[in-house]
C-alpha cells in the first residue's frame, strides 16, 4: 500500500504528463486524451488521480505518436 505522500507525488507525475499531453496535440480533455492514444477513459483518469502508474505502454504509444521526442523528453514532462 502506497503512503499518501508517495501517492501524491505519483499523481502529481499523472497530472503533469496529462497536461502537457493534452497540450500538445490540442485536445480538450482526459476523454479525448484516452481516444487519441486507444486506451479506456478511466485508464487516464487512473493515472492523472495518481491510482495507476505511468507504465511503459503509455510510455511507448507516447513516443510512438510523438516521433520527434526521445525517451527523456517524455521522461522530462512528468520528472
Amino acid at each position: 500500500m502506497q503512503t499518501k505522500q508517495a501517492s501524491e507525488q505519483l499523481a502529481e507525475k499523472g497530472r503533469k504528463l496529462c497536461d502537457a499531453l493534452l497540450k500538445k496535440h490540442a485536445l480538450k480533455n482526459d476523454a479525448a486524451l484516452a481516444r487519441h492514444y486507444k486506451f479506456p477513459p478511466p485508464f487516464i483518469s487512473k493515472i492523472r488521480h495518481g491510482r495507476l502508474e505511468i507504465g511503459a505502454e503509455f510510455i511507448v504509444r507516447t513516443l510512438r505518436l510523438n516521433p520527434e521526442w526521445t525517451l527523456s523528453d517524455v521522461e522530462s514532462l512528468y520528472q
